[in-house]
């Protein structure tokens, strides 16, 4: 989990929180209504539950070199992407890590080759977990209106600073392409 979390966050595209810190039962974290409260109540735009499975590892001893091993690992990472304003799945993910290139060497090959096996696997489907949680709505909450000035809670990742003013347009008349 942590090495997924660092992933996320060193794109510079989401933050993560724990499921402790929302006063949320991580049982109950999938359930349509929970997912629409934190997203009401927090801000939160979606929740990842993840499994790690099929891990196997494969070892050999090399011959002529004094009890010295190679390993191999392969592992397998699901993960459910949910949309917390819908409640609904937005996307189904699963990969799994090539396994010649988890092959380790020498004492405590096997547990090194399979942390390395979870890092590829990490790896392979980092890129479209992130796609999938970039393609959601970008929005803000109202905060509180004061004297007339309306200020939203938009968080650090909109690129918006305290002070910034927008200008806000209400919805025009809806428009449809003959074509498409």
């Amino acid at each position: 989990t942590r090495r997924l979390v660092s992933k996320l966050e060193s794109s510079g595209t989401s933050l993560t929180v724990e499921p402790g810190t929302l006063n949320t039962p991580a049982a109950s974290m999938t359930d349509p209504k929970t997912l629409k409260q934190l997203n009401e109540l927090y801000g939160v735009q979606a929740v990842i539950k993840g499994t790690l499975s099929d891990v196997y590892i494969s070892t050999t001893r090399l011959d002529g070199k004094e009890d010295k091993e190679a390993s191999f690992a392969m592992s397998k990472l699901n993960l459910d992407i949910y949309n917390a304003e819908t409640g609904s799945i937005l996307k189904q993910l699963s990969g799994r890590n090539p396994v010649s290139l988890s092959r380790e060497k020498g004492d405590m090959s096997s547990e090194k080759a399979k942390i390395k096996a979870v890092d590829l696997t990490i790896t392979v489907i980092a890129e479209d977990l992130l796609r999938s949680i970039l393609s959601l709505d970008w929005n803000a909450r109202i905060a509180s209106i004061e004297e007339g000035k309306v200020y939203i809670n938009a968080g650090r990742l909109s690129n918006l600073a305290n002070g910034d003013v927008l200008e806000v347009f209400s919805p025009g008349q809806e428009k449809i392409d003959m074509k498409t």
